[in-house]
C-alpha cells in the first residue's frame, strides 16, 4: 500500500469500501474474460478477412493497384494476407497471444486476492494495478480490432471492383457435383491457388493438421467450400472503451 491511499478508521465505512471493491475486481474477472474471447475472435475475422481476399482474382487486384484511391489498400491486404512462412502469421498473432496471457495473468492475481485483504490493500489494487492493467488490455486489443477493421473494408472494396467489372473473368475456383460420390468438388484452380495454399499453411491449425498427415490442398479445398458463410465476430466488441456484450453477425 502506498503513502497516498486513504486508511479507513470507520468500521462501517471499511466494510463498505471493502465490498465496493471486491464488486469492482468481479467486474474486472468478467472484463478480462471478454477480452480473451475478444481475441480469439479477433483471429478468427482474420481469417474470413484473408479467406475474402485469396477468393477474388488477380485482375481485381490488379485493377486496384492501378486505382489512386484503392492502392494503398491493396498493399496494406498484400502485407497481411500474401504471406508464405508461418513466422509472418506468428508475428501479427503474437500481439494477441500476448493479451490472452496478460488477461489469464491478471485474472489469476484477482481471484487470489486474500479473502483477508483489508480495504486500504483492496483500494490500493484496484487502483493502482488492476485499472491499469485493463486499460493497458483495452488499448491494445482497440488497435488491433482497428486494424482489422481497416482490412475488412479494404477487402470489401476489393470485392466490390471485383463484382463491378463486367469483363471479369470466371471465378479462378469453382466446384462440380461429382454424381459419383455425391459431393461437389474444386473442379478448378486458378493461378491464385499456390499464394492461397502458401496462406493457409501459415496458419497454425492448418501447421498441426498437417503435421498429423493431412494434406494442406484438402485444407484449403475446405477452406473454399465454407466462403459463403463466413461472419465478422470481433470487429465491434469494443467501441471507445465501452463494452458491447450483444452478438454481432
Amino acid at each position: 500500500m502506498c503513502q497516498n491511499c486513504p486508511k479507513y478508521d470507520d468500521p462501517q465505512e471499511a466494510a463498505a469500501v471493502a465490498e465496493d471493491c471486491r464488486t469492482n475486481i468481479k467486474y474486472a474477472i468478467e472484463f478480462v474474460d471478454l477480452v480473451s474471447k475478444a481475441c480469439l475472435d479477433l483471429e478468427d475475422d482474420y481469417r474470413n478477412i484473408g479467406l475474402y481476399y485469396h477468393t477474388t482474382e488477380y485482375e481485381a487486384r490488379a485493377t486496384m493497384a492501378a486505382m489512386p484511391l484503392f492502392s494503398d489498400e491493396l498493399i496494406h491486404l498484400e502485407d497481411y494476407f500474401q504471406i508464405t512462412e508461418p513466422a509472418e502469421y506468428d508475428n501479427w498473432a503474437s500481439t494477441l497471444a500476448s493479451v490472452i496471457e496478460k488477461a489469464s495473468t491478471l485474472r489469476s492475481d484477482m481471484v487470489h486476492i486474500p479473502r483477508q485483504a483489508t480495504p486500504e490493500c483492496l483500494v490500493h489494487e484496484y487502483n493502482q494495478v488492476i485499472c491499469p492493467a485493463l486499460e493497458d488490455l483495452k488499448s491494445i486489443l482497440v488497435s488491433e480490432r482497428d486494424i482489422l477493421k481497416d482490412l475488412a473494408s479494404e477487402v470489401n472494396h476489393l470485392r466490390t471492383i471485383e463484382m463491378n467489372d463486367e469483363d471479369r473473368p470466371r471465378s479462378w475456383w469453382y466446384f462440380k457435383h461429382n454424381p459419383e460420390t455425391g459431393k461437389s468438388e474444386l473442379e478448378h484452380e486458378g493461378e491464385e491457388w499456390n499464394d492461397f495454399v502458401n496462406w493457409v499453411a501459415c496458419l497454425p491449425e492448418t501447421r498441426k493438421a498437417m503435421e498429423q498427415g493431412e494434406h494442406v490442398h484438402d485444407i484449403v479445398r475446405r477452406w473454399i467450400q465454407r466462403e459463403d458463410g463466413l461472419s465478422l465476430t470481433g470487429l465491434l466488441l469494443l467501441d471507445d472503451g465501452t463494452i458491447i456484450t450483444e452478438d454481432f453477425e
